[in-house]
């Protein structure tokens, strides 16, 4: 049986194999800015935190591929097209589960930061040097971040 690409999955291409695993890629789209990897990372870091209660359990991964299990029925968009209204509080209610602190990977988290501090040093720079400051230096206790 030749992989099943399946509907959704916007920006990744999303197929079901020959043993009904889905098989979910993470490509780079113009259109889209957020940077594969992350959304990778983001979708694997979900899995593990949700997969088999909230999510479909994840069963593997390879660089920017996951491997999930199949969840027969409608998708989301269907049953709303069906004119069922209650998909829309039960979305509701699985965001705010899905939206709660979770334990980031940490060098996730020190990536993320160092690319914002990076960034807005890049634009306050013009003001900083008028002021004759001409380097910016955070002192981060990441073991503390990370134990938070």
């Amino acid at each position: 049986m030749v992989n099943q690409k399946l509907e959704g999955g916007h920006m990744n291409v999303v197929t079901r194999d020959a043993a009904g695993i889905v098989v979910k890629e993470y490509l780079f789209q113009e259109r889209h800015p957020i940077d594969p990897k992350i959304r990778f990372q983001r979708e694997r870091s979900a899995l593990v935190h949700f997969g088999g209660t909230l999510a479909p359990a994840l069963i593997g991964v390879s660089e920017l591929t996951t491997h999930q299990t199949f969840i027969e029925g409608k998708r989301a968009e269907e049953l709303a097209e069906d004119g069922d209204e209650s998909i829309f509080e039960e979305s509701g209610q699985l965001l705010r589960k899905i939206h709660t602190p979770v334990n980031r990977l940490h060098q996730y988290l020190r990536d993320f930061f160092e690319k914002r501090v990076t960034f807005a040093y890049g634009k306050a720079r013009p003001i900083l040097d008028h002021i004759g400051i001409h380097a910016v230096d955070f002192n981060v206790n990441w073991d503390e971040v990370y134990a938070l």
